[in-house]
């Protein structure tokens, strides 16, 4: 009984005394299977976010409008609603790491899964890409530091952004295209 005890008080020491990191546990999906698995692949604007709390789960969640400006993949309204887990309320907030984030006025190419009235990220913060000039040509960054894969080592050094010519992501749209 006492070896028991004991093994509680140490573990529980151990569990106290590592590191905490915030990140979701996800499986990475390769750009291919990512654009060709979304119901519409979309280029434009995030207007404004609105955080709601949800009656029936009591978790918090953000709807962004997007002003969209071209269709990559798929075609629909000029305005879509995504929508996000997490978000601020008047004196609470939820952050769901790994989560896409976005912000007002941000030019955005998203691979989106259709739901009942709105779109969601496909693979969380997988499917979401900020549009970028860099060195004057456009580019596609991906921010995944939320995200723990499964399968790949943690102390492995990771990229905070990837970065992907916008229009090599335009070509591989074309050749995933059924």
């Amino acid at each position: 009984m006492r070896t028991i005890a004991m093994a509680v008080v140490l573990s529980t020491f151990w569990l106290c005394a590592a590191p905490q990191t915030q990140a979701a546990l996800g499986v990475r999906m390769p750009l291919t299977d990512l654009v060709r698995n979304a119901d519409s692949v979309v280029r434009g604007t995030i207007a404004n976010s609105t955080s709601y709390l949800d009656d029936k789960t009591g978790r918090i969640y953000t709807r962004h409008t997007l002003q969209v400006s071209h269709y990559l993949r798929g075609s629909g309204a000029q305005e879509i609603t995504v929508v996000t887990m997490g978000g601020e309320l008047e004196d609470i907030g939820q952050m769901v790491p790994g989560e896409a984030r976005f912000y007002a006025g941000e030019e955005v190419v998203l691979c989106l899964k259709s739901r009942q009235k709105h779109f969601v990220p496909m693979g969380m913060s997988q499917g979401k890409f900020r549009v970028e000039k860099l060195k004057g040509k456009l580019t596609l960054v991906r921010d995944l530091s939320g995200i723990k894969f499964l399968g790949e080592k943690e102390d492995l050094p990771r990229k905070k952004a990837e970065k992907i010519p916008y229009q090599q992501f335009i070509q591989l749209i074309e050749g995933a295209t059924p």
